[in-house]
């Protein structure tokens, strides 16, 4: 028989880029400050994303210096910063980017952009920083995104999938990957420590399944490690306990809601030095399973409770008649403080 823990859980149309006529008759034809197809390219930005609705709009297609319009830098006559956070963008950010040869920092986090990333991100040499995060981005990170030299990307709180972006282990400027609350899945590779340059990794709220690798170790440089709430399971390595520059915060180093255990006692006290109720938030089976017959039809079981307690759930006990025969599902406790379930109406 085995045990299982159950828990409660928890059209726009692109317009082309060379279009340059737009509302209000603006034309990219009279604009000096920066190339007419870096001027294009905002222009598509801001019909794409219903520009006239934002809530920061100041000069936007009202003169024809783009320098001057919110959110945007520049600098020896080309586009810099294009900083449009928390502004109300709706819709899908055209693939345009590759005209930006200055462009270093793209932050539109705090948004309601939705499809896919644009790729062309990727040919925009210069750019080292991306804040993608709390928008409705799908599908997967482009891989295009690892040609850049970036130190910071951040694309938390979208609806992305697949799996850990490989081509990013190339990037060795990497100090911040920021892929939580996402839909990915697959396991962490062992050649994750070839970035030892970062020093915040947060892939919470995800997918992942398989063991930490035990290179993680070699990532010195980490102190915030956010890895909670995926399917991650068994032992966690010793060689995190070389990690020693994790902060003390639930909100910036988080081992919880996973499957991890830690037989190792120095693991399990530096982990609970540094993330305290990582042990008693792991949906694990219960230990001390003890069966004793009551009679030719029931047997009796009983365990030592798992230590997470906070949230709704139960038991789910499975029976088999034979050895390798197909286990059954008998019934459910009550809730997950429960330490004895009677098997009945058994055949003897």
């Amino acid at each position: 028989m085995s045990f299982t823990t159950a828990t409660a859980a928890t059209l726009q149309t692109n317009l082309p880029f060379q279009h340059q006529d737009v509302a209000g008759g603006f034309s990219c034809s009279s604009v000096t400050a920066i190339s007419q197809a870096e001027c294009n390219a905002l222009v598509a930005i801001y019909q794409n994303t219903n520009g006239a609705g934002w809530l920061k709009n100041d000069n936007w297609l009202l003169n024809n210096n783009p320098c001057t319009w919110h959110g945007i830098a520049c600098t020896g006559g080309h586009v810099q910063t294009i900083g449009l956070f928390n502004n109300t963008l709706i819709g899908q950010l055209p693939d345009v980017f590759a005209v930006f040869p200055e462009l270093i920092l793209v932050s539109v986090h705090f948004n309601q952009l939705t499809g896919p990333i644009p790729a062309s991100l990727g040919d925009a040499p210069k750019i080292t920083i991306l804040r993608l995060d709390n928008n409705q981005f799908s599908g997967t990170l482009p891989r295009e995104l690892a040609r850049l030299s970036l130190t910071r990307i951040n694309v938390n709180n979208n609806q992305l999938e697949g799996g850990f972006p490989i081509e990013f282990l190339t990037v060795r400027t990497l100090e911040h990957l920021v892929m939580a609350n996402n839909h990915f899945t697959g396991e962490i590779p062992a050649t994750i420590s070839r970035l030892n340059l970062l020093s915040k990794l947060w892939i919470t709220g995800n997918q992942f399944t398989g063991t930490l690798p035990s290179s993680i170790g070699d990532m010195t440089n980490l102190e915030e490690l956010m890895v909670s709430h995926n399917q991650f399971s068994g032992e966690i390595p010793q060689s995190v306990t070389k990690l020693t520059n994790l902060v003390v915060d639930p909100e910036r180093t988080n081992f919880g809601y996973n499957r991890f255990v830690a037989s190792n006692g120095a693991v399990r006290s530096f982990l609970s030095a540094k993330d305290e109720d990582w042990e008693t938030t792991q949906t694990v089976p219960p230990t001390n399973l003890v069966t004793n017959p009551l009679s030719q039809t029931e047997i009796e079981l009983t365990w030592t409770p798992i230590l997470y307690t906070a949230d709704a759930g139960y038991y789910e006990i499975y029976y088999s008649t034979s050895p390798n025969g197909e286990y059954l599902l008998h019934g459910t406790t009550a809730n997950k403080l429960e330490m004895r379930y009677v098997l009945d109406k058994l055949t003897p």
